[in-house]
């Protein structure tokens, strides 16, 4: 099993009455964290990874990637994934994963 934590939000960008903080996020994190190693699990810090990306790999203030935020978390968890199993991943297209996405809401 390969545990990947929860990645950080655009602080300031929420409109009241919801909120969300990444220190919230950081203190769920270390706690899952700490359970998955005493159980001898794998980590994947995603949290660490997309908090040193641009925020113009955000699509909105909270989970969610545009195409080039996409392409980094995925191409991270398929590293973890491919160690794990000692296996290589097919190449992914992605203009063709995020082409629907891009004529919807207009990116």
């Amino acid at each position: 099993m390969i545990f990947a934590t929860s990645t950080p939000v655009l602080e300031g960008k929420f409109t009241p009455p919801f909120d969300r903080f990444n220190k919230e996020i950081e203190r769920y994190n270390a706690v899952a964290c700490e359970i998955v190693k005493r159980h001898g699990m794998q980590i994947n810090d995603l949290y660490t990874l997309m908090s040193s990306l641009p925020e113009s790999y955000h699509s909105d203030q909270t989970h969610f990637y545009t195409k080039e935020g996409k392409e980094v978390i995925t191409k991270k968890v398929l590293s973890e994934i491919e160690k794990s199993l000692d296996i290589k991943a097919l190449s992914l297209d992605f203009d063709k994963i995020c082409e629907d996405e891009i004529k919807v809401v207009g990116l």
